[in-house]
């Protein structure tokens, strides 16, 4: 499995597109205008050949005009006919990646410039999706998408180009389909007014998406039993709906050593937030200090660690913890804040395997 980390090229490739972006906003509008309508084949083959930023600056110029749409339109209808499904799966890349651009932090490309890029991808994504809903490339393609979405926060703009239920449709018994979409409603629980961890006036009234979040992780772990991931999630959601027995069951294997260290980290947090609430605090502590050391960012454990210990009066350890849980140095991630992203920290391998598939 792949160590459970933060995408490394994320922000640096978010602040080359924004630089880029912001050259191309300020290009005089008529010579947007007189982009030549066959640069949308050469910017095709550009990007095939990896020149990502030249050709994603290209789209962008053209999508920004009435005739440059046309095109596209015209184009994507005659890839249609022919079944082109090849030359349609990189379009589909190309528009992804400018996409991509207006979910990324200080991004220049402004909210017409995103829904211009929103609406290309749409465009591609129907013919191709008409012409071959189960492919390969497809499902590596709905699971780059779903991982932007959720590394984005989920936000309004970015859940009106939302094709999870598609993919559910497409994919019903896909293992990393259903994580991914267990991960989906996680989160809207996590983000719900009724979630009581993050507001006072919560209720169970967001229980609604734990359960839903329940169900697809099942379903996920059924479809493949030696994925790791499925499990960690199901373990905390059925925490979170205070089912400690299978929360317990879920994660026990995975805290053993021979787990990845980020992963059994995780499974240590968890699995010590349980045995507290089974009032078994020795365990619990344990669980919380083998957590420590085992990833570079190891905050959350400190901090649950010297909490607990506070709490059973051992206050020299619990300040010793917390001293050191501040020291650590502010480069890196605690996995806990990868983890509460979904499948965000597996968008650079599934961008470069889409990339992949449509250059071979």
């Amino acid at each position: 499995m792949t160590r459970f980390g933060w995408p490394a090229i994320a922000r640096a490739r978010y602040r080359a597109c924004a630089a880029s972006l912001l050259a191309i906003c300020l290009v005089p509008a008529a010579s947007v205008a007189q982009e030549p309508l066959s640069r949308y084949a050469d910017l095709l083959a550009a990007y095939k050949k990896g020149d990502v930023e030249g050709a994603v600056s290209g789209v962008k110029r053209l999508t920004s005009s009435v005739e440059g749409t046309k095109t596209l339109t015209d184009w994507v209808a005659d890839r249609r006919r022919s079944k082109d499904v090849a030359s349609l799966e990189l379009a589909l890349m190309l528009h992804t990646e400018g996409a991509i651009t207006g979910f990324g932090e200080g991004a220049a490309l402004g909210l017409s410039g995103w829904l211009n890029q929103l609406a290309a991808v749409r465009r591609v994504f129907v013919a191709l999706r008409a012409l071959a809903p189960r492919s390969p490339f497809m499902r590596t393609w709905h699971l780059l998408w779903e991982s932007v979405v959720q590394g984005a926060g989920l936000n309004p703009i970015s859940m009106t180009a939302d094709y999870l239920p598609i993919a559910l449709e497409d994919f019903p018994n896909d293992a990393e389909v259903l994580l991914a979409a267990g991960c989906r409603y996680e989160w809207l629980w996590w983000i719900g007014s009724g979630n009581p961890r993050r507001l006072p006036s919560g209720s169970s009234s967001s229980d609604k998406h734990l359960r839903t979040a329940a169900d697809l992780l099942r379903r996920s772990r059924k479809a493949d039993s030696t994925a790791l991931e499925p499990r960690l999630r199901l373990g905390r959601v059925l925490f979170l709906l205070d089912d400690l027995d299978g929360a317990e069951s879920e994660l026990r294997e995975l805290a053993s050593p021979a787990v990845e260290p980020g992963l059994r980290y995780l499974a240590l947090l968890f699995l010590g937030e349980g045995l507290e609430h089974r009032r078994d605090t020795a365990a619990a502590l344990t669980a919380y200090r083998t957590a420590v050391g085992l990833v570079d960012v190891d905050q959350s454990a400190r901090v649950a660690a010297a909490q607990l210990a506070h709490r059973e009066g051992l206050r020299t350890e619990a300040a010793e913890e917390i001293g050191r849980a501040l020291s650590i140095p502010a480069s890196g991630s605690d996995p806990w804040w990868v983890y509460l992203r979904g499948q965000w920290w597996r968008f650079e391998e599934r961008l470069t395997a889409a990339q992949a598939m449509v250059r071979r």
